[in-house]
């Protein structure tokens, strides 16, 4: 196949409507290659307005209809017709208002698959509201945060974590209902909800709430900053320091483990203390005072070094770690997205050269691309007009008994922590079946909060775990057996940790041609940050996520301990979202798009 048309050639999708979630959501499938349709208003869609819509609209083709006028409307449900995918993202009721809701549609062309994305849902007491972002994370409490000099207030911030990952979550469910249709023949109605997308952010801290709430005399919630706590109260805390470099640069740590925050520790200069019973385990000290002069002599030795002599220790023990605080448009500088080719240049007529992200998925058999071209306004209406999609093979039977997608799939999840082992669990809520492989004494997520099991809780549910050393003989061999008969394997080891245990990719695709292997790492498979060691913190911090949600601490100007510690407060707002919660969107998207890929006839390959 022409690596140029993309594992999706051959698909047509139909955006009714334009606005950033439905864009997103139909972008993936224009970087992969299917033919999608933008329906803009009349004068065009809202989003050409933005700086980004280059973006949003690359790949794909324009066409303007006034869905309030009949015969627009008849040019639509034409285009309807001979869609694989219809995506919609209007308010409840709307669609079907204007003729174009999914029963409507799916008369006339029974193997369509349906995508509706809405705020809340299209039945509920909330069903009525409004699907903007600022209205969802006002319901789920998402505007709440340490903003300095704003304790209790809402505030909103730039980024649009609702609707990104509830159109990551659309994206998702139309992948897998074309899967299903594969089997079928049918299509079906898929729903995603913003306020879904923002109860996948961080599932975590709201278990942690629960355990409190209901065990009030056995465990209490910490508060943040706004409410008056500002000491770190653990070794995790600390491990995951903010610091203040001797040239004015913030840097968030990486330390989420015992042995990466002892490397720390070393690192620090503070290796002595380890052996002074006075000292020892003075980071978990029920001592507020004790703690707040460790934070000190920590905080002190981040701000003996310059950025450049920090880098030095991290390339020299790979334990240790730190991502400075990005802003602007220094994501786009990363030296991993560099090298990864993240960031790519793209031609546009009348504005040149556009600097942008590049797809979603990395495939290493059925590449997307980022380099098509950007339509003019209605562009494509009079060909559309005159010639609309052929119409999709019409299911020779009758619509099967409903069962869960990915009944019968195979997912081995080698992963640890959060993000990816999370992406496979939403798999599992699918119907996959997914064999969790842990290290002898677990995934290290399962201790890492005082509660045993309690961080665990989320990434684990809906699993199958057995417990095997895979660098014993025995232990490989049980895992490849496994690998064998499965449809998909991810794995979060860092950059040349799977190859050293003879669980690459390459290795594992050959024992498996038809195997989807997704790389769900923190940074990369190869590159200058592979084996770098990557947690939601420093992710937040080096791609710029964190300063765009509220975070203004001072920087370039010397700063002494005190006023770093307060400082400190100031680098995080609220949360419109999470790095692990994106991404383990991210990690079941890629696997679902792999999946799909492969049942279009292009068998196994790597995806990261």
């Amino acid at each position: 196949m022409d690596d140029q048309q993309g594992p999706l050639h051959g698909l047509t999708v139909l955006d009714l409507s334009s606005n950033l979630a439905s864009a997103y959501t139909t972008l993936l499938f224009a970087d992969f290659g299917a033919t999608v349709i933008q329906v803009e208003r009349p004068g065009g869609s809202p989003l050409r307005a933005m700086a980004a819509w280059p973006f949003w609209f690359r790949g794909k083709q324009s066409i303007v209809l006034d869905l309030h006028d009949a015969a627009d409307v008849e040019v639509a449900r034409s285009l309807a017709a001979g869609s694989d995918v219809v995506v919609e993202a209007f308010g409840p009721g709307v669609a079907d208002g204007l003729g174009l809701g999914y029963d409507t549609l799916a008369a006339a062309n029974p193997a369509l698959v349906y995508t509706a994305i809405s705020g809340f849902g299209h039945t509920g007491p909330y069903a009525h509201l409004k699907s903007y972002e600022a209205i969802v994370m006002a319901k789920t409490g998402s505007m709440y945060g340490n903003i300095p000099g704003r304790p209790g207030e809402p505030t909103m911030t730039v980024p649009f974590g609702a609707t990104f990952s509830g159109a990551l979550l659309a994206i998702q469910g139309t992948l897998l209902a074309l899967h299903q249709r594969e089997r079928s023949g049918h299509g079906q109605r898929v729903d995603a909800t913003l306020v879904q997308g923002m109860l996948a952010q961080d599932p975590w801290s709201y278990f942690m709430k629960i355990l409190a709430d209901r065990f009030p005399d056995a465990f209490s919630a910490m508060g943040g900053p706004a409410t008056g706590r500002h000491v770190p109260t653990s070794w995790l805390a600390f491990g995951l320091l903010n610091g203040y470099t001797k040239d004015g640069r913030w840097l968030q740590f990486a330390h989420a483990t015992p042995r990466q925050f002892q490397a720390f520790v070393r690192a620090c200069g503070l290796e002595a203390t380890q052996s002074d019973p006075e000292w020892k385990d003075a980071f978990d000290s029920d001592d507020e005072d004790k703690r707040d002069a460790w934070w000190s002599m920590m905080l002190e030795a981040v701000n003996a070094k310059t950025v450049d002599e920090w880098q030095a220790v991290f390339d020299a023990e790979k334990d240790v770690f730190a991502e400075i605080y990005r802003g602007g448009r220094e994501l786009l500088d990363h030296p991993q997205i560099v090298h990864d080719h993240h960031a790519v240049e793209v031609e546009v007529p009348e504005l040149g050269t556009v600097r942008e992200m590049g797809v979603l998925v990395k495939m290493d058999r059925t590449p997307g691309s980022a380099a098509r071209p950007v339509p003019a306004l209605d562009e494509h209406g009079a060909a559309l007009r005159a010639a609309p999609p052929a119409r999709p093979v019409a299911p020779s039977g009758p619509p099967p008994a409903p069962a869960p997608p990915l009944d019968g799939v195979l997912v081995i999840d080698l992963g640890t922590f959060y993000a990816g082992p999370f992406g496979s669990a939403m798999l599992a809520d699918q119907g996959a079946t997914v064999i969790k492989i842990e290290p002898l004494d677990g995934d290290p997520i399962r201790y890492q909060m005082p509660v045993p099991e309690s961080a665990g809780v989320r990434v684990t549910q809906g699993k199958k775990s057995i417990a095997v050393d895979v660098n014993h003989p025995e232990g490989k061999r049980i895992a490849v057996e496994l690998v064998k008969q499965a449809d998909i394997v991810l794995h979060c080891y860092r950059g040349g940790v799977a190859e050293r245990m003879g669980l690459d990719a390459d290795a594992m695709l050959a024992v498996n041609p038809d195997l989807i292997y997704h790389h769900g790492v923190g940074y990369g498979i190869d590159g200058p940050y592979a084996r770098r060691a990557a947690f939601a913190p420093t992710v937040a911090a080096g791609s710029g996520f964190a300063r765009r949600s509220g975070g203004s601490a001072p920087q370039g100007v010397p700063l002494d301990i005190g006023a770093i510690k307060q400082a400190t407060t100031q680098l995080t707002g609220p949360q419109p979202g999470h790095p692990d919660g994106m991404a383990a969107l991210a990690v079941a998207t890629a696997m679902a798009l792999g999946l799909y890929a492969r049942d279009r006839g292009n068998g196994g390959q790597a995806t990261l």
